[in-house]
């Protein structure tokens, strides 16, 4: 036998589910990488102003990346890459491509490391399959600014996490009431 609840304590639930529904389109970034919870940096004045720092960083990011391929005289994002590599935080990429490029150019088979090596400004950090990885002194510093900040908003997301936690479970306990 099936027990039918009255209309109106349905229609209470309902109530409670949309609030947290709407509690939860107003705090988590719905359009981040699916595979991480990320709050919506408006929720907190520090956690927007890490998210403007992180921003203004990127773009000098961007800019570095810029100036590196127009002194190299490569092609961006085909031949130079920015990663942000696990071992060497943000660094660049020079494809094997790029040796193949300079031998028709010059006649003389250069590998793409020989682009940066005995350089000034430029620091080769690993020569791998993909290529070879390098730095500058300004990406370097960029770098550690990213991650030093990236930490700091990490750090101060995990707070609200726990608080929009507590709520939430305070909003679900509230409706099985």
């Amino acid at each position: 036998m099936c027990l039918a609840k009255p209309h109106h304590l349905r229609q209470d639930h309902i109530e409670k589910l949309q609030k947290y529904q709407e509690m939860v389109e107003e705090t988590i970034d719905l359009n981040s990488d699916p595979h991480q919870w990320v709050l919506l940096p408006s929720l907190d004045n520090d956690l927007q102003r890490l998210r403007d720092e992180l921003n203004d960083i990127t773009v000098e990011l961007d800019a570095e990346h810029k100036r590196v391929g127009k002194d190299l005289g490569v092609e961006l994002d085909k031949k130079l890459h920015l990663e942000n590599h696990q071992v060497y935080k943000y660094s660049f990429r020079i494809t094997k491509a790029v040796s193949a490029i300079m031998r028709r150019r010059c006649g003389t088979d250069l590998q793409e490391a020989g682009l940066i090596r005995n350089r000034k400004g430029y620091t080769e950090l690993s020569t791998q399959k993909s290529g070879t990885i390098f730095t500058t002194s300004a990406l370097r510093a960029l770098s550690e600014q990213y991650e030093d900040l990236n930490k700091d908003y990490d750090k101060t997301q995990r707070h609200l996490v726990r608080e929009v936690v507590q709520i939430a479970g305070m909003c679900i306990s509230s409706s099985n009431e």
